[in-house]
C-alpha cells in the first residue's frame, strides 16, 4: 500500500472537498466503491485532509488502522458493518462515535481473540433498559449494534465517546446560528450544560428546536453595541447560553485551579448511567468501552500527556460501588428512566469499563480495565484477555477488578 497521502494525489484532487480525499483514502484501502461516502460538511476527520503537507501522522497512522481492520474483517459476516462505520466517519453528526468505534475494534481484537469479533449483534428490547429509558418503546422489537467477543468468551460490548459530545452538538448549533443570523459585531456564545448530559438529546429532532431558539433569540437581540445577555433554553431546561457582543466580557466563563482527580470523577460519577444505562444487558455480561480521542474536545481536566489512572478509576468505583446501600431510584438521576429499579440493581449490569486513550498522531493507545465486583454476569474465564488488552497498549495502562475496595 502506498502513501498516498504524499506522492500519488494531484494538486486538483487536493483542491477538492474533504469528503473527496477521504473517498480517496478508503479506495485505496477497501477497493474503488467498497466505502460509499456521502457529500457531507467537514468534521474533525476529514478536515485533516486537507492539506496536502499538514497533519501527515494522522493521515498514515488512521491509514494504517485502516488497514489492520481490513485485515481482520474481511471475509467475516460482519464486514460489511465495518465498512458502514468507515463511511459513517466522513459525516457531520456522528463521525465521533464511528472513529471511537474504529479505535476500539483496532484494540479489542487482539491476539486472545482466535475468531473474528461479530458487530451489530441484535437483543429484544426486554433484555436491555433500552425501553425503561424510553428509547424503542412501541416502535420496535429488538436493538441491534453490540459487538459480541467469539464463543470462548461470548460477552458484548459497545463504544462511545469519552469526550464533550454536548458541547460539540452545540458548537455545530451555535456556528448554523449565526450563519443565518449573522451578528452586526463581534459575539461569542458560551453555552452551559451539565457535564454528564447525553448527547442525544441536543440532536435529531432538538437540534432544529434549539437552532430555531438561538436564531429568534438572535435576530431579537442582534446588540449595535456591546453588551451581554443570557438564554435559558426552553427546549431543555438544563442549557443555558451566555452571549457577549463587542468586547463584553462575562465573569464567571473560565474556572482555574489545581485539578483533583476525585472531586473530578464525583462531579461526573452518574455519566456512565446517563449516557449508557440503555445498552446495559439484563442476562449477558455487558462491558461499556469508552474511547478517548487527542485532539477532540475533552471532558476532563488532566493533560492527555499525563492520563489520569486515579480519575479512571474513582470514576468506576463511584459507577459501580457507590450506591449498594442507598437505595437511589434510577428515574431520580436519569430523568428519561420509567421503572423502580435502584441505582444499584441497573449498575450491577455493567460487567466492567474499558478506557481507551487513542493517540493516532502516535499510532498508539493506553488501555485501563476496571471490573465490577458486583455485576450479575461475571467475566469468568476473561480474565487473560482484558488483562492482555492492557498489556498491549503502552506503560501507562492498569487494570482493578475492584475485589478489595468494593463498599
Amino acid at each position: 500500500m502506498k502513501d498516498y497521502y504524499i506522492n500519488d494525489l494531484g494538486f486538483a484532487l487536493w483542491k477538492a472537498a474533504p469528503y473527496r480525499r477521504y473517498q480517496f483514502l478508503c479506495d485505496e484501502v477497501f477497493g474503488k466503491g467498497a466505502v460509499k461516502i456521502k457529500r457531507a460538511l467537514s468534521n474533525d476527520v476529514t478536515l485533516q485532509y486537507s492539506c496536502v503537507d499538514e497533519f501527515l501522522d494522522f493521515q498514515k497512522n488512521f491509514q494504517k488502522r485502516l488497514i489492520r481492520l481490513k485485515e481482520k474483517f474481511e471475509g467475516t459476516p460482519s464486514y460489511s458493518i465495518l465498512l458502514e462505520t468507515v463511511a459513517q466517519v466522513a459525516s457531520p453528526d456522528k463521525w465521533e462515535w464511528a472513529f471511537a468505534k474504529l479505535a476500539a475494534l483496532d484494540v479489542m481484537w487482539n491476539d486472545f481473540v482466535f475468531e473474528p469479533i461479530r458487530l451489530d449483534h441484535q437483543f429484544p428490547l426486554e433484555e436491555t433498559y433500552s425501553e425503561e429509558v424510553g428509547i424503542g418503546k412501541g416502535k420496535e422489537e429488538k436493538r441491534k449494534g453490540w459487538a459480541c467477543l467469539p464463543d470462548c468468551y461470548e460477552w458484548y460490548f459497545d463504544v462511545d465517546v469519552f469526550g464533550d459530545t454536548v458541547g460539540a452538538a452545540l458548537r455545530r448549533v451555535i456556528e448554523e446560528a449565526k450563519e443565518i443570523a449573522p451578528p452586526k459585531m463581534k459575539c461569542e456564545v458560551f453555552p452551559e450544560y451539565p457535564w454528564d448530559d447525553n448527547a442525544e438529546a441536543y440532536r435529531g429532532r432538538n437540534k432544529k428546536k434549539l437552532l430555531d431558539e438561538l436564531v429568534g433569540f438572535l435576530l431579537e437581540h442582534n446588540a449595535k453595541t456591546e453588551g451581554k445577555a443570557e438564554l435559558q433554553s426552553k427546549v431543555l431546561p438544563q442549557l443555558k447560553y451566555k452571549i457577549n457582543w463587542g468586547d463584553a466580557y462575562y465573569y464567571g466563563l473560565a474556572c482555574l485551579g489545581a485539578y483533583n482527580p476525585y472531586r473530578d470523577a464525583e462531579q461526573k460519577k452518574h455519566l456512565i448511567l446517563k449516557r449508557n444505562a440503555q445498552r446495559f444487558l439484563k442476562n449477558e455480561m455487558y462491558v461499556q468501552v469508552m474511547v478517548r480521542m487527542k485532539w477532540y474536545r475533552g471532558l476532563y481536566s488532566f493533560d492527555f500527556d499525563e492520563p489520569d489512572w486515579t480519575f479512571y478509576r474513582s470514576l468506576a468505583r463511584r459507577t459501580f460501588c457507590e450506591h449498594i446501600n442507598d437505595g437511589i431510584l434510577m428515574k431520580d438521576v436519569v430523568k428519561e428512566y420509567e421503572g423502580e429499579e435502584t441505582i444499584d440493581e441497573v449498575s450491577r449490569h455493567l460487567a466492567g469499563l474499558i478506557f481507551i486513550d487513542d493517540d493516532i498522531e502516535k499510532d498508539s493507545h493506553s488501555c485501563y480495565v476496571i471490573m465490577n465486583p458486583n455485576a450479575v454476569n461475571s467475566y469468568g474465564t476473561s480474565a487473560d484477555y482484558l488483562r492482555e488488552l492492557v498489556k498491549k497498549g503502552d506503560k501507562k495502562g492498569a487494570y482493578d477488578d475492584l475485589r478489595y475496595d468494593n463498599y
